[in-house]
């Protein structure tokens, strides 16, 4: 089951959080600086922006943030932890289903596993890879073009 989480519970499982970050993309940038969520401060700084309205989510497996929605920047980020390629399915599933009307990037390895499952949700690399690192987005769509075409005939 996905549920949405809250700044406190974020600061506890965080803290206490036994998912490897493997590929070092499960960060936020704060002053052009990098910031990954093994230390307290991080930790709470984001809780106070989950406050602010910013986005957490989890299944059993692993977690889903959002990251530019309480400044209102330009670009809106999506950050993934997660054991495996389902869990990271379901969370973008419903995440992407309730929050269509966003452009969302997310930033990634190049050698990520779960690059597959980002493009088969509809994530494009719009911008020349950085080294190691892809930009992918995803553009906001209407909910009449997630619905499929079969459940509109019936």
């Amino acid at each position: 089951m996905i549920e949405r989480v809250t700044a406190k519970k974020f600061e506890s499982e965080m803290l206490f959080n036994e998912i490897k970050d493997v590929y070092e993309d499960f960060f936020i940038t704060i002053n052009n600086e990098r910031k990954f969520f093994t230390d307290l401060k991080t930790i709470r700084f984001y809780s106070t922006l989950i406050n602010k309205g910013e986005l957490c989510f989890k299944d059993d497996n692993g977690y889903l943030l959002t990251y530019g929605l309480s400044d209102k920047a330009e670009r809106k980020y999506i950050k993934i932890l997660a054991k495996n390629n389902d869990s990271v399915r379901r969370l973008l599933t419903v995440f992407l289903y309730d929050y269509a009307n966003i452009d969302w990037f997310i930033k990634i390895k190049k050698f990520d596993s779960i690059i597959k499952v980002l493009f088969s949700l509809g994530f494009k690399q719009n911008f020349a890879p950085r080294g190691n690192e892809l930009l992918l987005v995803r553009q906001k769509t209407s909910l009449i073009n997630l619905i499929d075409k079969e459940d509109i005939r019936r």
